[in-house]
């Protein structure tokens, strides 16, 4: 969200005082805070893609990747800066132009690969979801 706030001549450094994506649990080895991945897959594909390391050099990364998932991420955020339809339109503004994850469109070393991108689930949709993840690619 703070990315896409470039696109909205929302000010980055306020964003990242008051937009927050709380974790839905941590690591069990190095306790990095995560957001849970819903998936009709029982676990991820490997997937083996090709990187340009530091140096310019070609090499290849083994990366999870899920065909069809699903986020429900809790958001907290100051209200006194934003509004919800504020944070609402970033949401949906990361899904299309910021993307989540490796190969996202906006990776600071290329320019993504295609992947990452997301819709915000309709309240119809959401209902559903609680029951069966709803599947978004």
């Amino acid at each position: 969200m703070i990315s896409a706030c470039r696109l909205v001549d929302f000010k980055m450094t306020i964003a990242k005082l008051t937009l927050f994506v709380e974790a839905d649990g941590h690591d069990a080895l190095d306790r990095t805070p995560l957001v849970r991945i819903y998936s009709d897959q029982e676990e991820p594909e490997n997937w083996i893609a090709p990187v340009r390391n530091s140096d310019g050099g070609f090499d290849l990364r083994a990366r999870p990747r899920w065909h069809n998932w699903q986020l429900r991420p809790r958001i907290r955020f100051d209200a006194d800066r934003f509004s919800l339809t504020d944070v609402t339109n970033l949401i949906a503004r990361v899904g299309m132009q910021v993307g989540i994850g490796e190969g996202r469109p906006d990776s600071k070393r290329s320019a993504g690969l295609g992947m990452g991108h997301f819709e915000i689930a309709s309240s119809e949709e959401t209902k559903v979801a609680q029951h069966e993840p709803v599947r978004v690619s």
